[in-house]
């Protein structure tokens, strides 16, 4: 398992784009996925955004950690300034790393590449890595439905709202 770490380098509000995440969401699917511009789930997409993810609040220097499961994105920045953040990923010492790579002609299957050193800071993201590959996984995706989303995210009501905390 790995997190990802984000951290805003100065004041992030909704016209620049916050960071937006659904608590829970990385137990709806255990199917790899890799980065998509295109939702896996269109079905229950506007239900996620507009019923069951929450805004991050967080401020310049703070950390946001999470599952690299948990359904996450910011919204497009409206301002007139550059959007500052640092963003990286952390698992276990012991871990080998892959990266899963998407080609959005082909979303029923996943291409993985042994993520050394040079792959990791080299890589565009959504750009096929010039990397060794390991092959492709399926990662046909089984439909949710909004039963599912209560099941494992619970009532709507049960949702809260995610403030950061200076430690």
């Amino acid at each position: 398992q790995s997190l990802t770490v984000w951290c805003p380098l100065q004041n992030i509000t909704r016209e620049s784009g916050t960071l937006s995440v659904v608590p829970g969401s990385h137990r709806l699917s255990d199917r790899p996925r890799g980065f998509v511009r295109r939702f896996p789930w269109p079905e229950v997409e506007s239900v996620l955004k507009t019923q069951y993810s929450r805004e991050v609040k967080v401020g310049p220097g703070q950390v946001v950690m999470f599952h690299q499961r948990l359904f996450h994105w910011s919204a497009p920045n409206h301002s007139a300034a550059r959007r500052l953040a640092a963003n990286c990923f952390v698992a276990p010492r012991e871990a080998t790393i892959l990266y899963p790579h998407t080609d959005e002609e082909h979303l029923d299957r996943i291409e993985v590449f042994f993520g050394d050193d040079e792959l990791l800071t080299s890589f565009t993201l959504g750009q096929r890595p010039e990397a060794r590959s390991l092959g492709f996984v399926d990662s046909a995706t089984p439909q949710l439905t909004r039963v599912d989303l209560e099941r494992v995210l619970g009532p709507l009501w049960s949702i809260p709202v995610i403030t950061a905390r200076a430690q």
